[in-house]
């Protein structure tokens, strides 16, 4: 028998869905990322690994067993729009690129990502004045040796604070790449 949607773990996976859909990619295309190579990443996990993935740090890079490596860039922070939702005082901005070396393309819409300020669920910011507009193409396929780059914004306290923000590839997979570090 199938769990109802409303277990933490699915309602976790379907907002973390919901924010990679709020935001945008920016770009998809052939070769890899400045920093982001076809071949293994200092820190990153080689094929088959168990290592931990979890306190990367910002800017590092992580390669997940399937073959897609992910590297989230530093957060930078910005004032919100007057036309952002949620409105907030202050948010940070991550460049998540994603190269994918694996066998098979990636669907986009598989990947998860989920926030959190100081512990606590972190809002994703929408402000298509500063570009935070939504994904484009989410339906789409990653091909073998190319890469993309989606923005992600999400509110925070106008103190500095601990940003924590796990990529999740595949659900049906385990493996969640965390990224901490202060916003």
């Amino acid at each position: 028998m199938l769990a109802p949607l409303r277990t933490p773990g699915r309602i976790l996976a379907a907002g973390a869905l919901l924010v990679l859909t709020a935001c945008g990619a920016t770009e998809a295309s052939e070769g890899p990322t400045p920093g982001i190579a076809g071949r293994p990443v200092a820190g990153a996990a080689p094929a088959g690994s168990t290592a931990d993935p979890t306190g990367l740090t910002f800017g590092s890079e992580y390669r997940f067993a399937s073959g897609l490596t992910v590297r989230i860039s530093t957060p930078k922070s910005f004032r919100p729009s007057d036309t952002a939702y949620p409105r907030s005082d202050r948010a940070v901005a991550v460049e998540v690129s994603l190269y994918n070396e694996g066998a098979r393309s990636f669907r986009l819409s598989n990947l998860t990502a989920v926030a959190r300020i100081d512990g606590a669920p972190a809002k994703q910011v929408v402000d298509p004045t500063q570009g935070f507009n939504g994904v484009v193409n989410a339906d789409t396929d990653l091909p073998q040796g190319r890469n993309v780059r989606l923005m992600l914004a999400f509110a925070v306290p106008a103190r500095p604070a601990e940003l924590t923000l796990s990529v999740q590839p595949d659900g049906a997979v385990p493996v969640v790449a965390s990224y901490r570090g202060e916003a």
